[in-house]
């Protein structure tokens, strides 16, 4: 068994499916996590918070089915659980995004292992 010293990183990865939590919504920015004052609301679900137009086109093809699902049951916005949930399943729809690799320990990984 490898032994680590506390505090060392050992593994890092990028999301596969992440959102911000209502409670954050509007203070924080939607893809890069960064705090301002000045965030844009998405013009179309109105919902989602991005620091300028390079976060929102970054987030464009994870957000694009959302956001029309978004715009239907506007004015309510779903729970956290189940925003999460929605992006979950329609991340694992898209097939190219569910075969993305990623090393881990050596080995290529995907979701869809």
């Amino acid at each position: 068994m490898l032994k680590y010293a506390r505090g060392t990183e050992i593994l890092t990865s990028q999301p596969f499916v992440y959102i911000t939590e209502k409670e954050r919504r509007g203070r924080i920015c939607d893809f890069c996590f960064s705090g301002s004052e000045n965030l844009r609301r998405c013009s179309r679900c109105k919902v989602l918070y991005f620091c300028g137009k390079k976060c929102q086109a970054a987030a464009w093809p994870d957000h694009k089915v959302e956001c029309a699902c978004l715009e239907k049951v506007s004015p309510e916005v779903p729970a956290n659980p189940v925003r999460f949930f929605c992006r979950l399943l329609i991340k694992l729809k898209d097939t190219s995004a569910a075969a993305q690799t990623e090393p881990v320990f050596g080995r290529e990984r995907s979701f869809a292992d």
